[in-house]
Parts: structure tokens; sequence; C-alpha cells
């Protein structure tokens, strides 16, 4: 009996103090972030206001992204549209950016391209810039060969925008396609671009590895960029094929640009 009565007086305790803490910290909260948000319902393209089965709630916070909340059951999917800052029409916007990737005369840091939010959300940080860290500048198009579309755009940096689409659960990026199989919605097509290659040893003029993205067809600037900032680098993509080769001669040539599709069902 005696040690039922502790471990309660000691659950008493602990519930007190874990929700006086919530309370304080409620308190703590920067006067522009609302503690009780506001919730508006919003309703895909094409679906009946009133039924309730494709409402959806989603919550604006002041300088931060949209997020965007379905009720149990909805199935939905996400991709990133480079190159633009808007979504396609029946895609919701869930933030829009500027692409991000290591300096391409750097030999570490990611592989990858980001689509980094306009206004960040800093953690913990160490004043100065720290030598042991990975470094992420703007994407810059190179793009002063191809067509009227990316020349205009060529040397300034990238948008992108996070899109979301509600009843369909995947979405797949097909390179050399600019079409999507039957069944399959085209979110948006473009060109297949990365890192230029470099055959060389490495130098201090050297690319490094970087992904492959579908960057769409028409493409758009960060406006408040000027031209040739040489951080991170976007570049076309050619396919190369050889005799006795998996890539087969014939439906690919040499020097063709490569095409691509997003992709949802």
């Amino acid at each position: 009996m005696t040690v039922k009565r502790s471990l309660i007086a000691i659950f008493v305790v602990t519930f007190s103090f874990v929700g006086a803490t919530f309370e304080e910290e409620a308190d703590n909260l920067p006067p522009d972030l609302p503690t009780e948000p506001e919730w508006h319902d919003v309703i895909p393209l094409g679906q009946d206001v009133e039924d309730p089965a494709w409402q959806s709630d989603q919550d604006i916070l002041p300088g931060r992204e949209r997020v965007v909340r379905q009720h149990s059951g909805m199935v939905s999917t996400t991709y990133t549209r480079w190159g633009r800052k808007v979504c396609p029409n029946g895609a919701e916007l869930v933030y829009d950016g500027v692409m991000a990737g290591s300096g391409h005369t750097k030999s570490g840091g990611g592989a990858d391209y980001l689509c980094l939010p306009i206004v960040p959300q800093y953690g913990s940080t160490v004043a100065g810039s720290q030598s042991n860290r990975d470094h992420l500048y703007g994407v810059e198009y190179e793009t002063s060969d191809f067509d009227p579309a990316f020349r205009d755009v060529n040397q300034h940096d990238a948008p992108c925008a996070v899109c979301r689409v509600v009843n369909r659960g995947s979405s797949l990026m097909i390179p050399g396609w600019n079409s999507c199989p039957p069944g399959w919605v085209r979110e948006y097509s473009g060109y297949l671009m990365s890192a230029q290659l470099y055959t060389h040893t490495y130098s201090s003029s050297s690319h490094h590895r970087t992904q492959h993205i579908c960057v769409d067809e028409q493409p758009e600037i960060v406006y408040w960029t000027s031209s040739s900032q040489d951080g991170a680098l976007l570049y076309f993509v050619e396919a190369r094929c050889t005799a006795g080769g998996g890539i087969p001669c014939g439906p690919y040539e040499d020097g063709n640009e490569l095409t691509c599709a997003v992709c949802t069902v």
C-alpha cells in the first residue's frame, strides 16, 4: 500500500511539473507566432466544397512555409519543381525557395540539389564562418548555347517550388521522356540537368558529381540575383551510346540533350 501511494504521489508531482513547463513555454513564444492556429478549408480543384471527404486544413504561420494537413484516408504525394517558383494547376504550393548546392570547385560537400526556403529558421549557431562545414551556394544556369528560354536565364540563379497533389500517392521523374506512361499525370516536363562533366584530373576548376534533376522547360530566375556568381551550376545532359553498351544507339543519339518529365499517379 505504501509503495502504491508513493507511485501515485510521484505521478501527480511529475504531471504538475510537465504542465507547468508547457505553460511556461507557451508564455515565452514569440509574439508573432499564434499559439492557436487559424484553420481554413482548402478544397482540391473540381471537388464539391460541401463534401467533407475532400476538405483539408492549412495553417499559415508568419514567416514560415504553409503546412497542409489532410484528413485521415486522403492520399497525397510531393515533388520539387526545379526552375519555377509556382506549382502546376491542380497542385498545392508547400513552399517556394531558391535552389542550393555545394560549390562546383569543391571536392567534398553534398551531391544533391536542395530547395532552400527564402527565410531560414535557425537553431543553435556558432558565430562566424567555420572551415569544417559544408557550404551551400545558389545554383546557376549554364545554358548560353540552348534555346531562347534557357539563353535568357543563363548565369542567373534558379528558383524552386515544393508541390503537393492529393488523391495521388506516387511521384516519379522519368529521364529521357517528356511525357508520362498511361494512367499517370504529367506535372511538368523539361530537361535533365546536373553539374558539368570534367574528364581531366581534379583541379581548382573541376566540377564534383551531383544528382540529375528535371528542370522545367520554361525556367525562371531568382530575380534579385546578378549573373555569374559561379557557386553551384546546372548544365544539360547528353547520353553516350557505344557499340555493345547498355544505352542503345539509334534511339539515343550522341549530342542530343535529354528531356525529362515528373509524373504522379
